[in-house]
């Protein structure tokens, strides 16, 4: 017979599974011209396997938030 303990740790171990897997993480950063240094606007960033992306501001900044 299965104790209530063992039960309630079965769903604790469950719940947490589900919790951690809705985390969501953010890849930011700046991209630039590899020969002149230069900030490099409306670039564009993609993941292909997520088919998610942005594009960089008028400072080749990117921020992409990912699940």
């Amino acid at each position: 017979m299965i104790s209530k303990k063992s039960t309630l740790l079965y769903f604790l171990f469950l719940f947490s599974i589900y919790f951690f897997s809705q985390e969501k993480f953010t890849i930011s950063g700046y991209i630039k011209d590899a020969e002149t240094g230069e900030d490099l606007m409306a670039a564009n960033v993609f993941i292909v396997e997520l088919e998610k992306g942005v594009s960089t501001n008028t400072y080749g900044f990117f921020s992409l938030t990912l699940p």
